[in-house]
C-alpha cells in the first residue's frame, strides 16, 4: 500500500498528458480480496531496454475519505467523494504508451480499474511516475498528487557465444559481457573477442567494454574448443611384404607410445585380406615418436613386417620398405561465433539554465529561473520532482537546488547543472499598534540587530520618522519599514488609523526626558501578566496611572498622591496575551508606555 500525502492522495495511476498517451487497450482488473471502501494499488512489474512491455497495473478508489485520513491524519474523514477523475501523469519512461480502462469515476458505482502500459522502453532506470487526480467532495474539487517507481533494466543480449547487458543507452555506457562457453578450468579452450570499439581480449571473461560515442558497435566472438587431442582412430595397411608360402600373412598390430610401454595391440588375423581396416580409437598424449610394429604371426617364429614412427599430428600414408600404412588420426576442434551489436544513442546538448536574480535576494522575493529548451522537460527540487513544471520558465519563491531535465524524441534524458538558490533572512512583518494617536512598533525583539526604521503616510515617507513610535497628526494609512542593514532585507506593515484630537501625543524627546528623569523602570516586560512599576519623584505630587488594551479600553487605574521611590505591582494574569498600554500623568506631564504579555 502506498502512503500519500495529500487530501485526497487517492490513485494510482500514471498518465503522461491524458488525451496524448493511449494506444495500449485491454486491461484486465485484477485485484485481491480487499474492503470495499479502500485505497489499493497493485506494483507495476519490471521492464528492460529493447524489450516490448505490456503490463498492467490494477487499482481500488475510496468512496470516503476514511481511509484517506488513515493514511494523512491531517484529511478530515467522514466525507462522500462522488467522482474521482485521472488527470495527468509525468516522466514515465521513453517508449511506453498507457491507456486506462476509464478516466472518470461514479464511485457510488465503479471504484476499481486498471492500466496497461505498452512499448518498448528506451532508456534504463528507476522512474519516480508522477500522478495528478481530482475528487468532488461536496461542492469542492480537490487535487491530489503522488508517486510510484517503475524499474526498467539495462537493455542485453544473449547468443550461443555470449550474453550482454546494458547493449543499448545513451552517450557512454559501459557493457557487461558473460561468455556462454566456458571451460570450467578444462584446457583446451581459446577465445577471441572484437568489441568493435578498438579493444580486443583473449579472456575467457572479458573486462566491462566503455562505449563513449554515438553509433552500432558489432562485437565479434569465437571460441575455439580442442579438448579431445589427437586420436588414433584407425589404421588402414594397404601393403606388406611378408606374405606367407601359402595364403596372405596373419597380421597384427602392437602400438608403442614415445616411452616404449604398448599401449595398444591385436590378436592376430588368418589370411589377412589387403588392405585392411584395423579399429584402434586411443588418444595420444604425449610428444614423441609412437611406433607402430606390424608383424605376422607363423607357426614356428613371428616375423616382422615393419615398424613406422610417427607423432601425433602425422596423419595419413607411411611406409617402411613393402609395407604401407595409412594413419587415420583426428584433433576434434569446435569453432562457435557470434556476432551483437551494441548500440549508443546521441545525447541531446544539455540544457541551460538561465536566472534573473535581484539583489538582494530576500526570502519570499520570487525569482524566475528559465531554460532553453521549449518542450519535453520536467523541473527537479532536491531531488524530488516538480508536479506539473513543464514549462521553459519555472517561478521560484523557495531556497534550494534547482535543475531540469530534457528528454530528446530518441529518449535519451540529460540534466541541466544544479542551479542553488540562496535566500537571505527578510525582518519580521513590523506590525504596530495605535494608542492616543501614538504609533508603536508591537514587538521589537523581532528586530535584527542591525536596522534602519521608517515611517511613511499614504505611501509617502514621513520625514525624520525613523523611530519605532510615531506621533500622529492626521488621519491617514500609516506604514512602518524594517530594513535589515546587515543584508538590505526589508519588510513593511500598513494599517489605516484615525486621528483622535483629543490627545495630544508628547513629543519623542520629551517623554524620552521625563521617563529618566523619574526613573521609570517597569520589568519584567515582556512578562506572564505580573509588571513591577517603580519611579522616583522630586516631591509628593498626583499621579494618574491607567492601562489600556489595544481596543482603548481601561483594564486597570489608580489615582493617589506619590514622591520618592514609588512601587506598585501590576497583576494582569487574567488578561489575554498581547500589547498593552500605561498611561501616567504626574502633574501636567504625560507619559505613555508599551507593555506585552506574553
Amino acid at each position: 500500500m502506498k502512503q500519500f500525502n495529500f487530501l485526497f492522495l487517492l490513485t494510482f495511476l500514471i498518465f503522461n498528458q491524458l488525451n496524448a498517451q493511449t494506444g495500449c487497450p485491454g486491461c484486465m482488473v485484477d485485484l485481491p480480496i480487499l474492503p470495499e471502501d479502500t485505497i489499493f494499488l497493485a506494483n507495476t512489474i519490471d521492464g528492460e531496454v529493447g524489450v516490448y512491455y505490456d503490463g498492467d497495473l490494477s487499482f481500488r478508489m475510496p468512496k470516503t475519505t476514511d481511509p484517506v485520513n488513515a493514511n494523512d491524519p491531517g484529511t478530515p474523514a467522514g466525507l462522500n467523494i462522488s467522482e474521482i477523475t485521472i488527470v495527468s501523469l509525468v516522466n514515465v519512461p521513453p517508449g511506453l504508451s498507457w491507456e486506462p480502462s476509464q478516466t472518470t469515476f461514479d464511485t457510488s458505482e465503479e471504484t476499481d480499474g486498471c492500466l496497461k502500459f505498452c512499448g518498448t522502453p528506451l532508456v534504463s532506470d528507476t522512474f519516480e511516475i508522477g500522478v495528478v487526480v481530482e475528487a468532488q467532495v461536496a461542492i469542492l474539487t480537490q487535487t491530489a498528487s503522488f508517486t510510484f517507481q517503475m524499474y526498467i533494466a539495462p537493455a542485453s543480449s544473449s547468443n550461443d557465444g555470449f550474453s550482454a547487458t546494458n547493449t543499448q543507452g545513451c552517450e557512454a555506457i559501459e557493457v557487461d559481457f558473460t561468455n556462454n562457453i566456458p571451460s570450467n578450468g578444462q584446457d583446451g579452450f581459446t577465445y577471441n573477442w572484437d568489441f568493435g570499439n578498438g579493444m580486443t581480449s583473449t579472456d575467457e571473461q572479458p573486462n566491462t567494454q566503455l562505449y563513449n560515442e554515438p553509433g552500432a558497435y558489432v562485437v565479434n566472438y569465437e571460441a575455439t574448443i580442442d579438448t579431445t587431442g589427437f586420436v588414433l582412430t584407425s589404421v588402414d595397411i594397404l601393403a606388406d611384404d611378408c606374405g606367407d608360402l601359402i595364403g596372405s600373412a596373419d597380421l597384427f598390430i602392437r602400438l608403442r607410445n614415445p616411452a616404449g610401454d604398448v599401449i595398444f595391440s591385436t590378436n592376430p588375423t588368418d589370411n589377412t585380406q589387403l588392405p585392411t581396416n584395423i579399429p584402434i580409437n586411443i588418444n595420444l598424449t604425449e610428444n614423441g615418436d609412437y611406433k607402430l610394429e606390424v608383424r605376422d604371426e607363423d607357426p614356428f617364429a613371428t616375423e616382422d613386417c615393419g615398424d613406422i614412427y610417427f607423432m601425433m599430428s602425422e596423419n595419413g600414408f607411411h611406409t617402411d620398405g613393402g609395407l604401407e600404412v595409412n594413419l587415420n588420426i583426428f584433433n576434434p576442434i569446435f569453432t562457435v561465433t557470434s556476432t551483437d551489436t551494441i548500440v549508443v544513442l546521441a545525447a541531446p546538448d544539455l540544457p541551460m539554465v538561465m536566472q534573473d536574480l535581484p539583489d538582494p535576494i530576500c526570502s519570499g522575493t520570487a525569482i524566475e529561473l528559465m531554460t532553453d529548451y521549449l518542450e519535453n522537460i520536467q523541473w527537479f527540487k532536491d531531488t524530488a520532482l516538480i508536479f506539473g513544471a513543464n514549462d521553459p520558465t519555472l517561478t521560484v519563491t523557495e531556497p534550494g537546488n534547482y535543475w531540469v531535465q530534457y528528454t530528446g524524441d530518441n529518449g535519451c534524458q540529460v540534466l541541466s547543472e544544479i542551479t542553488e538558490i540562496e535566500y537571505l533572512p527578510t525582518p519580521a512583518t513590523p506590525t504596530h499598534s495605535y494608542f492616543e494617536n501614538l504609533l508603536s512598533i508591537n514587538n521589537e525583539d523581532n528586530l535584527p540587530d542591525n536596522y534602519a526604521a521608517q515611517w511613511s503616510l499614504n505611501g509617502v515617507e514621513i520625514p525624520f520618522a525613523d523611530e519605532l513610535f510615531w506621533c500622529m497628526t492626521e488621519d491617514g494609512n500609516y506604514t512602518l519599514t524594517i530594513v535589515n542593514e546587515d543584508n538590505g532585507c526589508a519588510a513593511s506593515y500598513s494599517f489605516s488609523y484615525v486621528f483622535n484630537p483629543e490627545f495630544d501625543c508628547l513629543e519623542t524627546n520629551t517623554q524620552e526626558t521625563l521617563v529618566a528623569q523619574i526613573d521609570l523602570n517597569i520589568f519584567p516586560n515582556p512578562s506572564d501578566g505580573i509588571f513591577n512599576l517603580n519611579f522616583n519623584l522630586d516631591k509628593t505630587m498626583p499621579v494618574s496611572i491607567s492601562v489600556y488594551d489595544v481596543q482603548g479600553r481601561v483594564i486597570w487605574t489608580k489615582n493617589e498622591m506619590a514622591g520618592n521611590d514609588f512601587t506598585e505591582e501590576l497583576d494582569f494574569l487574567n488578561q489575554p496575551s498581547g500589547v498593552y498600554f500605561l498611561r501616567m500623568i504626574i502633574g501636567e506631564e504625560l507619559v505613555t508606555q508599551r507593555l506585552v504579555i506574553q
